[in-house]
């Protein structure tokens, strides 16, 4: 509580991982904090909705103090948050350029050896209890490093892998393999689920307090955190921020990179499509700058995203989320690597073949959950048409109505894929409205 009286004075500062978002609002003389922001809204006495917001974070990577909702904000990585009085300063950390300089002549097995170590350090300094270390284990190059880090970092310890299997088929026996091949490397005892038995729901019930932008694939990943909380386990290490290491800088051309998303022509298409289905009011939204982001670090705003919206969640379980791969000292060694060492993640491959004496992991499929998020769509699809009437997206004016049914309607299994990140993209939004509105 916050008197006034004689100048009293509050300072919140956040750490500088941020791997666990504290929201706060303030009413009146009373400030309120939470991790949990389906609990910090039910001290508002009225939602009023941030509409810029909430069409920015949906439809671009936008990490900011900024929530849907007016009046409610998050305490960012590295920020400040003043009270004084019924006033609130919220300060943005200084960081600068990255100082480094490139190392062009260091050889691939020197360079695998100097990254070990320091994940090492960083796994060994987050892990107070080293015993049954919990792991995500998805079976790509990020949460395997971690994974075989951990063993070697906890030699006597007994670690415990889950993992979700993606639903297709051309991608999933080759996951399996190469979970197998790391399970079998380090002893791990070993939990998997088909996500295909936790298929997301795109349309929820009131009572669901959804989470904008929250992990899409709720159910299934409950799954695995539900059962790793039940072998007693307090803290989960994950692989993310492995994207984050090997940027493509301004000056180069990535475009040969197997692991780069999604190519050029998708994206021009799907941009193509939102603005052409999006109101006018949207795609304004969509072409303006949105004040009070967070200032891009060489860790980009896609692995601070990922840690706000899953925490939560995790924490539900009391879990606490750790990411050895967002460590200064890790990125910034990263950022000093040529150009060969970044591509593909060769950094990566080649730690894990040497040390697992495999080549599964030499230019394998990149695993993903695209095939499940269209399954959903599809097998949902007449429950969503039956709704559409009570959409809050049409109520608020995001899509008219008639443009939705049409591409509802007309899905199907051979409908492009950007077709259907648009339509889940604002059907996320719908969950999350109906949920407080």
């Amino acid at each position: 509580m916050v008197t006034g009286q004689h100048g009293n004075i509050i300072r919140i500062i956040s750490s500088n991982e941020g791997s666990i978002p504290i929201y706060f609002c303030q009413n009146k003389e009373i400030i309120h904090f939470n991790w949990d922001f389906k609990e910090i809204t039910s001290t508002r006495q009225s939602l009023i909705l941030d509409f810029e917001y909430l069409i920015k974070s949906t439809f671009e990577p936008t990490y900011t103090n900024r929530t849907a909702f007016q009046g409610i904000s998050m305490l960012t990585a590295g920020a400040s948050c003043t009270f004084s009085d019924e006033t609130c300063n919220y300060k943005f950390p200084n960081t600068g350029k990255p100082s480094y300089q490139n190392i062009q002549n260091i050889e691939c097995d020197e360079a695998a050896h100097i990254f070990l170590n320091l994940l090492k350090k960083k796994i060994n300094l987050q892990l107070s209890d080293p015993n049954q270390i919990a792991i995500e284990l998805s079976g790509g190059l990020d949460s395997s490093t971690v994974a075989i880090a951990s063993a070697l970092t906890h030699p006597s310890s007994k670690i415990n892998t889950y993992g979700v299997i993606v639903s297709d088929p051309l991608l999933s026996e080759s996951q399996q393999n190469r979970r197998n091949e790391v399970i079998k490397h380090i002893e791990s005892d070993d939990y998997e689920i088909k996500i295909m038995d936790h298929l997301p729901s795109l349309y929820s019930p009131a009572q669901d307090r959804y989470y904008l932008n929250s992990e899409a694939y709720g159910d299934a990943f409950d799954s695995i955190w539900s059962q790793a909380a039940k072998n007693g386990h307090h803290t989960l290490f994950n692989g993310c921020g492995g994207d984050e290491l090997f940027p493509q800088f301004l000056d180069e051309d990535f475009s040969t990179d197997r692991l780069r998303s999604v190519s050029d022509d998708s994206w021009s298409l799907y941009n193509q499509i939102l603005m052409s289905r999006l109101t006018p009011k949207v795609q304004d939204i969509l072409g303006s700058y949105l004040p009070l982001c967070s200032p891009k670090t060489n860790v980009d705003t896609g692995l601070m995203l990922a840690m706000a919206r899953r925490a939560p969640l995790l924490l539900r379980f009391n879990l606490i989320p750790m990411y050895p791969l967002r460590d200064n000292k890790i990125i910034e060694f990263c950022n000093t690597l040529p150009l060969n060492l970044r591509l593909n993640k060769t950094l990566l491959t080649n730690l894990i073949s040497n040390t697992t004496h495999s080549r599964l992991f030499s230019n394998y499929p990149k695993e993903t959950f695209m095939h499940a998020d269209e399954t959903a769509l599809l097998a949902q699809k007449k429950l969503l048409l039956n709704t559409c009437n009570k959409f809050k997206i049409i109520e608020i004016g995001l899509i008219d109505k008639k443009n939705l049914v049409r591409d509802l309607e007309s899905i199907n299994i051979k409908t492009p894929r950007y077709i259907f990140d648009y339509l889940l993209n604002i059907l996320s939004i719908e969950r999350f409205l109906k949920a407080y509105l």
